[in-house]
């Protein structure tokens, strides 16, 4: 008998220990853990730990107005029929979930949570789903405005002319925006630029050396460049186009990264020629006036 009473508290000392464990674990989680009864394919609560409580802004003691309640009347209305879709096609696969859902607070707000669940079955065979719910709505936001930004950018880039390109210096390659392509018919990702360069055809022969000196100017650590240079078109004429360029530090102050814009310059350029042809020709005969005559002499 004492050998019985011995077990048994050795029993409860153990399990208490567990207990503790499993306290100490759920409320160092970063956001919180719940468990759902599986019954006919619909999930109800039967536990939620503190820190899943604080994400729908509810205390304890009112875990009873949970309790038993299908998992899905807490997710935000235009989301449910999506969710169930992703949670059945997931466990088609495997015991497994992870969903991406939004939840409405006591107080009215709405976040965002990733939820990560598994099926465990118990031993009278009943069917339980075990999660931990994160509050992913800060980096749902981020990705929200950088989509937006995407997207404008995107917009802007279709209305205009100007490429826009960047040059990852550690690995030299350049990464072009899609209008490149379409105006010189050329790949919109250059590897090994500093050394193929000089054996593309896309520069004109005469102006290869000037854009390796601009690109050399900026792993020097200059800040800004330009230069003026002739690019080959699809149709295989060279037009005049204007490079700008602008570096980019890291903390350590060494360069990582340029960003630039290719911008055609050509009417304006053919234009300036043709001010400057005018302007130091004589307007009747065509030929060099008196006063470029003698300052080319």
């Amino acid at each position: 008998f004492n050998d019985l009473i011995d077990n048994i508290e050795k029993n409860k000392r153990y399990i208490e220990s567990k207990n503790r464990d499993l306290k100490s674990l759920t409320s160092n989680v970063p956001g919180g853990v719940h468990r759902s009864k599986i019954v006919d394919g619909e999930f109800y609560f039967d536990f939620l730990s503190g820190g899943c409580l604080n994400l729908i802004k509810k205390k304890k003691h009112e875990f009873r107005e949970i309790y038993n309640k299908k998992m899905i009347d807490l997710v935000y209305e235009n989301d449910r029929e999506r969710l169930i879709k992703e949670i059945n096609e997931q466990l088609n696969k495997s015991n497994k979930y992870a969903v991406e859902y939004r939840i409405k607070q006591k107080d009215g707000n709405i976040i965002w949570v990733l939820d990560n669940g598994q099926i465990i079955k118990d031993r009278d065979g009943n069917l339980f789903s075990y999660n931990v719910a994160i509050n992913i709505t800060e980096s749902k936001i981020i990705q929200e405005e950088l989509k937006h930004s995407e997207e404008r950018y995107r917009i802007i880039m279709s209305q205009t002319e100007d490429i826009i390109f960047e040059w990852d210096v550690i690995k030299d390659t350049i990464y072009f925006s899609e209008n490149w392509k379409k105006k010189f018919n050329s790949i919109q990702v250059l590897e090994n630029i500093s050394k193929n360069i000089f054996q593309t055809n896309i520069i004109y022969k005469d102006d290869v050396r000037k854009f390796g000196d601009l690109l050399n100017n900026i792993v020097k650590g200059n800040t800004y460049e330009e230069e003026e240079i002739r690019l080959k078109k699809n149709n295989g004429e060279y037009i005049w186009c204007k490079i700008r360029i602008t570096a980019m530090f890291d903390e350590n102050g060494d360069i990582f990264k340029a960003v630039g814009v290719i911008i055609n310059i050509h009417k304006e350029k053919l234009e300036a020629e043709e001010l400057l042809f005018k302007a130091q020709r004589d307007s009747l005969t065509g030929l060099f006036d008196k006063g470029n005559t003698q300052s080319m002499i």
